[in-house]
């Protein structure tokens, strides 16, 4: 009986060997999918939070401007005269802001609901205004 036998060693791979790393290159997908999704999820709701936090930072500027002191009520954010909420979006608990001609404000906390059921929190310091957003976790 003969055997051909090859001066070259054989290159590429086996059928089982591609199989393995398909196998374990479809569980690291598997795992990474829904962790991008939830940060892409993130993301979004940080840039609507980000919109609500600019539109009301217009309405200080436009006030500022008429020289009329800015009073922002609860009920102020859902109304039709400023549409400060995006499509979906609720306030959980707000504090009335105030912001005065000469750019003081009293300071306060607005927790805003997404569609997603996240609690985000955005909290104007009292006096200079400076703005801090983050997600609100109850204590």
């Amino acid at each position: 009986m003969k055997m051909w036998v090859s001066s070259k060693p054989q290159s590429g791979f086996s059928l089982i060997e591609l199989l393995v790393v398909l196998a374990l290159m479809s569980a690291l997908v598997s795992f990474a999918v829904p962790n991008l999704w939830g940060f892409y999820n993130a993301r979004v709701e940080q840039g609507e939070v980000d919109s609500v936090v600019s539109k009301i930072n217009i309405l200080r500027r436009d006030s500022r401007h008429r020289g009329v002191p800015l009073i922002l009520n609860e009920a102020d954010y859902s109304s039709e005269k400023y549409a400060i909420l995006p499509d979906g979006w609720s306030i959980d608990r707000a504090d009335q802001l105030r912001f005065l001609t000469n750019r003081v404000t009293n300071g306060g906390e607005i927790v805003l609901n997404s569609p997603s059921g996240k609690l985000w929190l955005i909290w104007f310091q009292p006096l200079d205004g400076n703005v801090k957003v983050s997600q609100y976790h109850a204590n």
